[in-house]
């Protein structure tokens, strides 16, 4: 159900509830709403659904467009308050979920830009270097690893020696127990 009044601010609405009606509280801030739209709301509540809802509207009203908070009871204030507050808590359950999920991204990635530059020290020819954790889905046994899996890229393709040296020390490098290279 929604009722749109252009100059009134919602507030908050609280919902109560028994075995045999349910109550709504809504708090509007704003000019005056007469009984006569008051009444017509409230007529309008079986049209949803809604015919053992007892509405209640409490206002604040603003007389000259000046804001006159001395209508605003202090459960209102109390009530804008928690909603604060929940609003609030939700935020920052959902910065820690964040927070979270960045550490986990960070802990699975390696210092590639370190790793090459040393790579590039002790191996001549290498021209590029990508590690990464990757996901593995094993079609025969229906379940999922971690691989992690390098790609290199040299000036020459590397003799089997120098590829098996290359291999040793990025495995070392970055204390893996089994690692997946690709060389180009």
């Amino acid at each position: 159900m929604n009722f749109h009044f252009q100059k009134q601010k919602f507030f908050i609405k609280k919902i109560y509830h028994d075995s045999s009606k349910t109550k709504v509280e809504v708090f509007l801030f704003g000019p005056e709403i007469d009984n006569e739209t008051v009444d017509f709301v409230k007529s309008r509540l079986p049209k949803y659904g809604l015919q053992n809802v007892d509405l209640n509207i409490k206002q604040a009203f603003v007389k000259d467009s000046k804001n006159n908070f001395s209508n605003i009871g202090p459960g209102i204030i109390e009530d804008l308050y928690k909603r604060n507050e929940e609003i609030i808590a939700s935020k920052e359950k959902q910065i820690k979920f964040l927070e979270d999920k960045l550490s986990h991204y960070l802990e699975n990635q390696y210092p590639v830009q370190d790793i090459a530059k040393e790579a590039k020290i002790i191996f001549k020819d290498i021209l590029e270097l990508s590690i990464y954790k990757s996901l593995i889905m094993n079609l025969t046994e229906d379940k999922i690893d971690t691989a992690i899996i390098a790609y290199a890229r040299f000036k020459n393709p590397p003799k089997t020696l120098e590829r098996n040296k290359f291999y040793s020390w990025l495995k070392e490098r970055i204390k893996a127990k089994e690692l997946k290279l690709i060389v180009k």
